[in-house]
């Protein structure tokens, strides 16, 4: 038969003394893990539940994987997490917690939402390969969305933090503001030549570009407000003045001469931004006044 032949004499023997149905083995569980998808992620994830104490069951639908790990003890079945009655029936009135791992997306997306169509108030963890859909996710009733190419930036950060000697309270407070603040200081970055290689990746990330303001540029002398640049998808991140860089800076604040203007757009095409930037703009009686207001001119957004 199929089953025969997906899972194999030992599985099909085992599991049909166990139970005609996965559901009858969850029945007695409480305040345990749901864990969709049971690839390397999940897997490890349960190894640590288990050595913590905390009851889990893991669905999945790759065959040999179920067999292979449920032969070994592992509490994970072959189910479909995107069906409502799956979750319900591994015990999602009584979980504690589900946690999606699936790599898949779109599944992702319809586990998130089944879930929490059937329980209101249950913590839900999504597991990300980036930040593309966070806010999608969210809508949809995820409590949590961890995305993996920013959170592991954050853990590289966290351990340098920590051999360079700062207290384990001030390093946990780091982390959690940058995670609190859906890792927003994390999502830009100066790309290459060369493109990113995973799709997502591409579509998720931020670009960053530099424009260093001359004496003839038409931004020298107008406030950030003036010009705009949000109508045209590009936002101001920061600027460094001298040797001083300030991020945030305030829509009411004049540029000069030499400032290094930092974008940031979700296109890598700056030339529309950079046209109300530079180019013929500034007089040099602009420029000499604008020369002498370095001094004062505050960077930061108080």
């Amino acid at each position: 038969t199929m089953s025969r032949k997906l899972f194999g004499d030992s599985y099909l023997k085992q599991r049909y003394k166990a139970a005609h149905d996965f559901s009858l083995e969850v029945k007695e569980l409480e305040k345990h893990v749901i864990i969709c998808g049971y690839r390397r992620i999940g897997q490890s994830l349960s190894r640590i539940l288990q050595e913590q104490g905390i009851p889990y069951i893991g669905l999945e639908l790759d065959p040999d994987i179920v067999t292979k790990a449920w032969e070994a003890g592992d509490k994970v079945h072959f189910a479909d997490a995107t069906r409502p009655e799956i979750l319900i029936a591994a015990g999602l009135y009584r979980a504690r917690m589900v946690v999606v791992t699936v790599a898949d997306i779109e599944s992702a997306k319809l586990i998130t939402a089944a879930a929490r169509k059937k329980q209101q108030t249950i913590p839900i963890l999504v597991r990300t390969r980036s930040d593309l859909h966070m806010n999608e996710l969210e809508q949809l009733g995820a409590t949590s969305v961890l995305p993996e190419t920013l959170e592991a930036s954050l853990i590289i950060a966290e351990r340098v933090l920590e051999q360079l000697g700062l207290p384990t309270e001030e390093v946990s407070e780091v982390v959690q503001h940058i995670r609190a603040d859906g890792y927003r200081s994390l999502k830009s970055y100066f790309h290459g030549e060369q493109p990113a290689k995973n799709k997502d990746r591409a579509l998720d990330e931020s670009f960053l570009h530099t424009v260093v303001l001359q004496s003839n540029d038409r931004a020298v002398g107008k406030t950030i407000g003036e010009l705009k640049l949000e109508n045209v998808g590009v936002f101001l991140k920061s600027i460094k003045r001298g040797d001083i860089r300030g991020d945030s800076p305030s829509p009411t604040m004049k540029l000069l001469v030499d400032d290094c203007l930092v974008l940031e757009s979700k296109s890598k095409d700056f030339q529309t931004a950079e046209k109300r930037l530079i180019g013929t703009g500034s007089t040099k009686k602009d420029t000499k006044e604008s020369n002498e207001a370095k001094s004062t001119e505050p960077l930061l957004n108080k």
